[in-house]
């Protein structure tokens, strides 16, 4: 009984978690021969189509201000940090930003003396920035103590604040003179505040501003996720052990220290010597995880393929769907990386 407590502990039915780097394709494919891309913004202030970043504080609206920045930075963060591109933020601004519709879009001539200057390829600019809250109460007993030191049960106000912000991003492409990629996209991030009273919850919620910053900066890391590849951590599991099988359990404790090519053997083994159907389906659905840890995508969906066939394991099939769609997010992220990448 202490066994199976332990198992249920530390996995998810004796199944051990594995958090595995994966590469997602962009869900709208920039044409090939762009690989530098110049990144600007429309902001609050009022002028001409070129105007210094030093304005960008200079409106009363400094928490828009400082969102539209952060979300620049947010875009330059994911496109660093892909293989597809590379990015220059430009040190300025393209007259005033819009709250829900785009604005007229920058005269080419423009855009392509922008791009010269900076050996770019194409333009992105961000040309809508709106912000948009709203407030969730709740009210919870907690245990508490008197000035006595006596435990008491007060009333504590929980606020939570979900800010949206929605960002409006343009893709001026020079070559082809055409806008390449128009969008809107919606953040949401959620900030909790705990208090006796609301001044106190709200005094623990983060500045309004600072609100603001890190749901922008996730917007913009959102349009890098749209236009480039990009890195995600995704959780896998695995089978640690199955009853009284002691090769079983070596091998998910070699896995555990990232030697999969000797618990790969073990299960190999046991697929191919025991008459336990139950246990050669784990060993399968662990050879399925192996192969794809190791790169091997079609291998890991024959080993799924084999687990739910051959030996019935119910959790092989929607394991199963999850390496067919990678597959087909492979093949089109060979189509949006340049070769080499």
């Amino acid at each position: 009984m202490a066994a199976i407590y332990s198992c249920l502990l530390f996995t998810f039915g004796c199944m051990v978690p594995k958090q595995v780097n994966v590469l997602l394709p962009a869900e709208f494919t920039v044409r090939e021969p762009i690989k530098k891309l110049a990144l600007g913004a429309r902001t609050r202030s009022s002028g001409n189509e070129w105007n210094s970043w030093n304005g960008l504080f200079g409106s009363n609206d400094w928490t828009d201000q400082y969102g539209i920045k952060e979300a620049i930075k947010g875009l330059q963060g994911a496109l660093d940090k892909t293989p597809r591109f590379e990015a220059v933020l430009l040190d300025s601004s393209f007259g005033e930003a819009r709250r829900q519709s785009f604005p007229e879009p920058i005269r080419w001539n423009v855009v392509e003396h922008i791009c010269r200057e900076n050996g770019a390829q194409a333009l992105i600019v961000l040309e809508i920035f709106d912000v948009d809250t709203r407030t969730i109460r709740r009210t919870r007993e907690v245990l508490a103590t008197d000035f006595e030191g006596n435990p008491i049960t007060v009333p504590e106000l929980e606020l939570e604040e979900f800010v949206t912000v929605s960002i409006g991003w343009r893709m001026y492409d020079p070559a082809q003179k055409e806008i390449a990629d128009e969008v809107i996209l919606l953040d949401e991030e959620s900030f909790l505040g705990k208090g006796y009273r609301e001044t106190e919850a709200r005094y623990n919620l983060p500045d309004p501003s600072e609100m603001v910053r890190r749901t922008a900066y996730e917007g913009g890391l959102s349009y890098g996720g749209r236009i480039s590849p990009t890195w995600a951590t995704v959780k896998r599991r695995y089978y640690g052990k199955h009853k009284e099988e002691q090769m079983m359990e070596i091998a998910g404790m070699q896995a555990e220290a990232g030697n999969w090519k000797d618990a790969a053997q073990k299960w190999k083994k046991i697929i191919y010597s025991t008459e336990d159907q139950t246990l050669a389906g784990k060993a399968a659905y662990n050879m399925a995880v192996a192969s794809e840890i190791e790169g091997s995508l079609e291998a890991a969906k024959a080993w799924a393929e084999k687990s739910k066939d051959e030996f019935r394991n119910k959790k092989a099939r929607s394991y199963l769907e999850v390496l067919e769609q990678r597959i087909k997010d492979e093949a089109l992220i060979r189509k949006q990386l340049p070769e080499g990448q």
